[in-house]
């Protein structure tokens, strides 16, 4: 699959290192970063651009972050960059057109990258709500092989949160300018980045002194800073789904929002089709519901779940029904993403394709919503196999799936397959050993 063209492509530069001292942020499970080849692969593929033909995926370490771009025609190793948070410094000269040095930069925190599962007594494994495939594509700007990141800098004597990039050498600048803490009110924080791949822009989460939150957006080449809307008052991180642009506010704290008292069994998943008609999926133990909304306007919308709520939040949309029963029916499958406008994928070994009935989901004026599940048939894009199939990801046009598959005997290797079903999946390449934690998170 080759890339297609994106506007806003960034203008690499060079930057220098300074200071020191950084923290870490980290998941589990992740690698040690080295490549086929040895030491001279290494080098080799570390000094190659994450942009590129291919498909980009990422292993999440003990304070650190591995992205590796492999090639979509044989699955070979094309580049490799480790990001660190202990090798963090601040004060050389940016590489992006709006970056900024941080002179005094006193932490780094990576982003969360885990891809795990939570299980709780008595109950069966429930994954978890952040960090499927399409949520970690925002967290690298490829054009420049770069990390997002959040940030604290010392400014006038105050501790200051805002976003930034790092590369994988440790170099840290931030993306908005410096703003003063030394008021009576101090300066809002800036976390959360994220960024849209078919533009450019960056997303990130404003959260000020008084408790509000606020998505904003900024664009890497010009700079330009963007007010995009209100996020619910639970907000603590952002999703930007990389198939529609819809903005997702949610906890950061996961796993404690499933196990809480008034939570339990509870757990959301965040995507859209392209077109942004449909924004979320959503269980309480066995029910489950999809919530099909209709975009309202223009502009970007957002999307937010109060913790302690069953419904939706956010600006931009209008219309909702609950389709109850999706859980129920497929205890061991969940929604992925949209592979049509009125169909969920849903993550078991088959990829099953759920189908509803438009006019039963938003019925004429006067009619009742449905709130019995799909109105016609599933289909399967992968039938009657016994293989471990997992971590699929769409490609740029939406046309075919790109995922990790593992047979009988324990051999992985990367597969492709039309979205329409129909098809043998066509073998990409092997998955090393080496590359057993990866998970893919963007296709050019």
């Amino acid at each position: 699959m080759r890339r297609s063209p994106r506007k806003g492509s960034l203008t690499s530069g060079v930057a220098l290192s300074l200071v020191l001292l950084a923290t870490a942020c980290g998941g589990e499970g992740g690698e040690g970063g080295e490549s086929d080849g040895g030491s001279g692969a290494g080098e080799r593929s570390a000094s190659e651009p994450l942009e590129g033909d291919g498909f980009l995926a990422l292993s999440c370490g003990e304070g650190s972050i591995t992205v590796t771009r492999f090639s979509d025609e044989d699955g070979s190793l094309q580049a490799q960059h480790v990001f660190t948070a202990a090798d963090a410094t601040g004060g050389g000269e940016p590489v992006l057109p709006s970056g900024r040095a941080v002179d005094a930069l006193k932490s780094v925190e990576l982003p969360d990258c885990e891809t795990g599962a939570v299980e709780e007594a008595g109950t069966s494994d429930i994954p978890l709500t952040r960090n499927q495939a399409h949520e970690l594509a925002g967290l690298v700007i490829p054009d420049e092989s770069l990390l997002l990141v959040t940030l604290v800098e010392e400014i006038d004597g105050a501790d200051v949160t805002t976003i930034g990039a790092m590369s994988s050498e440790g170099h840290v600048e931030a993306l908005l300018p410096a703003e003063d803490a030394s008021g009576f009110s101090g300066a809002s924080s800036k976390a959360s980045p994220r960024y849209h791949h078919s533009d450019g822009t960056v997303f990130y989460l404003d959260s000020g002194p008084d408790g509000s939150r606020t998505v904003m957006s900024v664009d890497p080449t010009s700079g330009d800073v963007q007010e995009v809307g209100p996020c619910d008052e639970s907000c603590e991180r952002i999703i930007v789904d990389p198939y529609s642009g819809v903005v997702y506010g949610t906890a950061v704290d996961t796993e404690q929002s499933i196990m809480s008292a008034s939570n339990s069994n509870k757990y959301f998943r965040y995507f859209s089709h392209h077109d942004a008609s449909v924004v979320s999926f959503a269980s309480i133990g066995d029910f489950g519901w999809i919530n099909f909304h209709i975009p309202e306007g223009g502009g970007t919308p957002i999307v937010s779940q109060p913790l302690n709520s069953m419904g939706l939040g956010g600006d931009g949309w209008e219309g909702v029904t609950h389709n109850s029963g999706v859980s129920k029916e497929y205890q061991d499958m969940r929604p992925v993403f949209m592979v049509g406008e009125y169909e969920v994928m849903l993550d078991d070994a088959a990829f099953t394709v759920r189908a509803f009935d438009p006019e039963e989901v938003f019925p004429p004026e006067g009619g009742q919503t449905s709130d019995h599940g799909p109105q016609s048939e599933d289909r399967q894009i992968l039938p009657g196999n016994t293989r471990t199939n997992e971590h699929p990801v769409l490609s740029a046009d939406r046309s075919r799936i790109l995922f990790r598959s593992t047979d009988d005997s324990g051999n992985t290797s990367w597969f492709s397959v039309p979205v329409a079903g129909g098809a043998e999946p066509t073998e990409i390449g092997p998955v090393g050993n080496e590359h057993g934690p990866m998970v893919p998170i963007h296709w050019f």
